[in-house]
């Protein structure tokens, strides 16, 4: 299909056409109001026959009480691709309700008044739109396909904050990209990534400087030759690579990964320009030194193996460890390694495994964090300043006041999401504990995780509390926290203490972490003024935002 992409496009048009057609039509057989939409390539109509998917999102109109449209609707679609063998590989679905995918359009996860991730019977978001809303705002790349036209696609307006946010999130998505290649090269896909390592970064810096909307990758490539004249040679060969593509030639990471570190590194000091005059809040930074990390065996010799010297472990304490925290405790280590080499950079995605330590890499003001973990692959000192300021040697971290980066916008998402974790006290029910348990044994949440995620929540409390105080400081650590904790409820210093040592144990393989000491580190934490659960939590004077009773 490839090779005969271009001489045989209009046979491969009208095919895809078919397959479209035919799966849209299946997909919406007895939902009455539906409508079936494509997004990316076919969105734009940039397709690339023998390479790219059929992204396809079904809206359905909204189910009554007690209905399930969604999941019927995935399971029939996963019947058929039993039936038909490709087919899995070819179309790729998202189904949605109409309610829920206008919710999740409505904010990023930077932004959302919403507990998204850690909250029990998470908000259906298939397609991750809250994590990558479109360089054009949500829904920018949909066009309608089939049935009725049940949400507008057009594209909406962007203030600066909103295009900042959109723009950054997609170049977070190529980083992966990258980075999974670098870590797994090879593969038919691989030459026209390398082609997009170009054309994506460079279609960020059309909408974000120039405020020009360009779809086609080609368009984008020859657009961007006419106003980036220094990186002419690496557009000149993606150009040339794109042409290339039904020749399967060999693909020149080697070469399109230095144009794409340098095109990040770009972009990365438009944002720090745009951001120049704008206020921002100094926090504190609070941790007792590495030895109180809380790392599973083996953590240091896998960068240990990478690096040739022992790592300097600091605390990883990013957007992403303090509002959707995964395990205990995020930790990264300078690594004089190159970005723009595409075997440091897999071998460093590699050497990070599930959860890290991260080697940090640094470039032309860029932090690249190879390895698992949305939300940051790459970095620049407003998305994370954390990071920069611990790598730096400094004492405080600066955040800047703009929306979803902001210390007050991270504190806010940071208490929300812990906070629907937590769960509410409900009238009748037997007791708040057994009720969170039954929650927690639905999640299947580890007991070592259920510690973590409770000292990570009173982590976010403190957080929060100290910007309301006008002292603002970050515990990073778990064991910091175990500390702010004993401060503010004297009575809780030995649970905590126990809790900590309890969570050691088992991340080294040497014990388990009793379910009573869960329990009993939960009803402390609750005595948080953040986490009262007796009236609806709003932020108190002095942090902005605003925020729904979750």
């Amino acid at each position: 299909m490839l090779r005969t992409g271009r001489p045989l496009r209009p046979f491969w048009r009208l095919a895809h056409a078919a397959v479209i057609s035919a799966s849209a039509a299946f997909l919406l057989r007895g939902n009455p109001g539906s409508g079936a939409y494509l997004r990316a390539s076919f969105g734009y109509g940039d397709e690339v026959y023998g390479l790219s998917d059929v992204d396809m999102a079904v809206v359905l109109a909204d189910s009554g009480p007690g209905e399930h449209a969604c999941p019927r609707v995935r399971r029939r679609w996963a019947r058929l691709c039993r039936m038909v063998p490709g087919l899995w590989h070819l179309v790729q679905p998202t189904v949605y309700e109409r309610g829920e995918l206008l919710t999740a359009v409505s904010a990023t996860s930077l932004t959302t008044e919403d507990a998204v991730h850690l909250a029990p019977g998470l908000p259906c978001d298939p397609a991750g739109l809250r994590m990558r809303p479109g360089l054009f705002g949500a829904m920018g790349d949909w066009r309608h396909v089939a049935g009725g036209e049940v949400v507008d696609v057009a594209t909406r307006s962007q203030d600066p904050d909103q295009r900042r946010i959109a723009a950054w999130l997609e170049l977070q998505r190529w980083w992966r990209e990258a980075m999974f290649a670098c870590a797994h090269p090879g593969g038919p896909r691989l030459p026209y990534l390398c082609v997009k390592l170009v054309a994506e970064p460079a279609r960020i810096w059309l909408w974000l400087v120039h405020g020009e909307k360009v779809e086609r990758r080609r368009d984008v490539l020859e657009r961007a030759l006419r106003l980036m004249p220094d990186e002419e040679e690496a557009i000149t060969a993606a150009l040339r690579l794109y042409h290339a593509l039904p020749r399967s030639p060999e693909a020149p990471l080697a070469e399109m990964l230095p144009a794409f570190v340098r095109l990040s590194a770009r972009l990365a000091d438009r944002l720090e320009h745009e951001l120049a005059d704008v206020g921002a809040t100094e926090v504190r930074l609070d941790w007792g030194g590495e030895e109180e990390l809380v790392l599973g065996p083996g953590a240091r010799d896998r960068l240990l193996g990478l690096t040739g010297e022992a790592p300097r472990l600091l605390p990883l304490a990013d957007w992403r460890a303090r509002v959707w925290p995964v395990f205990p405790d995020h930790a990264l280590a300078p690594a004089a390694l190159d970005p723009a080499d595409p075997a440091a950079l897999g071998a460093a995605a590699l050497a990070a495994g599930d959860w890290g330590p991260y080697a940090a890499l640094r470039r032309d003001g860029l932090l690249v964090l190879p390895g698992p973990g949305l939300m940051r692959a790459v970095q620049t000192p407003a998305s994370d300043p954390v990071s920069f300021a611990l790598l730096n040697g400094a004492a405080g971290a600066r955040f800047r006041d703009v929306p979803g980066w902001s210390a007050a916008d991270s504190a806010r998402r940071a208490v929300a999401e812990h906070r629907a974790w937590l769960g509410a006290r409900r009238p009748g029910a037997e007791s708040a504990l057994s009720e969170w348990n039954e929650a927690q044994a639905r999640t299947t949440l580890p007991t070592a995780a259920s510690i973590a995620t409770l000292l990570t929540a009173v982590q976010a409390a403190f957080f929060h509390s100290s910007l309301i105080a006008g002292e603002p400081e970050l515990p990073l650590t778990l064991a910091a926290s175990a500390r702010r904790l004993a401060e503010v409820d004297p009575g809780a210093a030995a649970l905590a203490d126990e809790a900590l040592g309890h969570l050691r144990a088992e991340r080294l393989g040497e014990g388990q972490v009793p379910a009573p000491v869960v329990g009993a580190l939960r009803e402390a934490v609750l005595r948080l003024p953040e986490y009262a659960f007796d009236s609806p939590w709003e932020p108190r004077r002095g942090v902005a935002g605003t925020m729904r009773p979750c």
